[in-house]
């Protein structure tokens, strides 16, 4: 019978499951060099490093999160605004290099390109009254990235460039977001020319992964749990809520 201490145990073999066989890959698998020079650059290092002009921007949220935007910057170009998936960051718009990442491509084809860091990921870990060991800092979701994160950002952009209204693409956790700031935010839509969707999901009532549909039902109570025991082990000083 499947107890939610049985579905918790399955679930973090899995995990490590997972993480073992990665190291093994890794260890396993001859990288070029240039793969691994890249692998240590920030964003617009390695902008830079393929010969553009890179921009690092700050944005400033209404509950004081400090977001970072990297830019690669045509003067006069329609603006776009990319947003990253859950766990990742501006990096995955330039990683695949000059002839196949999504940034370089839309600044050949004539874009002003802006690659946000939604809250909490590597480049936007800043706040102006808390710190990210406090657990108040990672008291968020999809739904702060849209209202918050999102309209910070689309006021930034259109003030730094002058036009009225920019394109938007998100990733992922990208697309979710903005669907909670259509919702939520409807007169932002007035300043978005077209939002483009790569993976986005809205609903999970159509899962395809068995491990998914098997865990679903449990998910409430393996994930805080989970979260918890990674905050506690990971963040032993965290202030907890009042």
């Amino acid at each position: 019978m499947l107890t939610n201490g049985n579905i918790l145990r399955l679930y973090v073999c899995l995990v490590f499951l997972y993480l073992h066989t990665s190291f093994a890959r890794g260890y396993l698998l001859e990288y070029d060099k240039a793969i691994i020079e890249d692998a240590q650059l920030k964003t617009h290092e390695l902008i830079r490093k393929y010969g553009l002009k890179a921009e690092v921007h700050k944005v400033y949220t209404k509950d004081g999160f400090v977001l970072t935007a990297h830019r690669i910057p045509r003067p006069g170009g329609q603006p776009v605004l990319l947003l990253h998936g859950l766990e990742d960051s501006s990096a995955t718009w330039v990683m695949m290099g000059p002839e196949q990442g999504l940034g370089y491509l839309l600044f050949e084809r004539g874009y002003d390109v802006w690659m946000l860091n939604s809250r909490g990921n590597t480049y936007s870990r800043k706040h102006l009254r808390l710190h990210p060991f406090m657990s108040q800092f990672w008291d968020f979701s999809f739904h702060e990235v849209g209202i918050y994160d999102l309209t910070a950002s689309i006021d930034y952009v259109l003030g730094k460039t002058n036009f009225k209204k920019l394109h938007y693409i998100g990733h992922s956790q990208g697309t979710t977001s903005f669907l909670a700031l259509g919702s939520d935010r409807p007169a932002y839509m007035k300043k978005i020319k077209a939002m483009h969707a790569l993976a986005p999901p809205a609903f999970f009532d159509n899962l395809g992964s068995p491990i998914a549909k098997a865990l679903a039902p449990y998910a409430r109570s393996i994930y805080f749990p989970l979260l918890e025991s990674a905050r506690t082990f990971l963040f032993p000083m965290t202030i907890s809520p009042s």
